[in-house]
């Protein structure tokens, strides 16, 4: 049996136990990207999307004014932005560095990780080898 909900689209009757079933896996430390059919990157990366934009419209489903806070807040922001190749690369520690020695590349980098919802990781030239990272909340 499957619902329409004028602004989420079709539902089907199981659609609150996958996102359920999609919790608890995150809550146990699961491998949430692993499903059948899953080979590469590439594909686990648009599953974890599909999962992320199920909850989304669940929430929205049950409370739009909910899902305006979680927005509001950063939460949808930062749950897509975790589930990006960069981060994937980062996680790995295979994710490009940039020297910063001046304010103005400072700037340019976080403009441009907030435009990228993107992680950037730095070095700060007064502070040798010590990396950080640069991520918009």
């Amino acid at each position: 049996m499957a619902t329409v909900n004028q602004n989420t689209g079709p539902l089907s009757a199981d659609f609150p136990k996958t996102v359920r079933e999609f919790r608890n896996r995150v809550s146990h430390y699961e491998p949430v990207w692993k499903r059948f059919g899953v080979r590469d990157e590439a594909e686990a990366i648009a599953h974890l999307h599909e999962k992320i934009d199920k909850i989304k419209q669940l929430i929205t489903l049950v409370s739009p004014e909910k899902f305006e806070l979680v927005s509001k807040h950063g939460l949808i922001s930062d749950a897509e932005r975790m589930c990006l190749i960069n981060e994937l690369r980062r996680c790995q520690h295979n994710i490009e560095s940039y020297s910063v020695i001046y304010m103005t590349k400072l700037c340019r980098l976080a403009k441009q990780a907030n435009e990228d919802n993107a992680t950037k990781q730095i070095r700060v030239y007064k502070y040798g080898k010590t990396k950080f990272l640069l991520q918009p909340i």
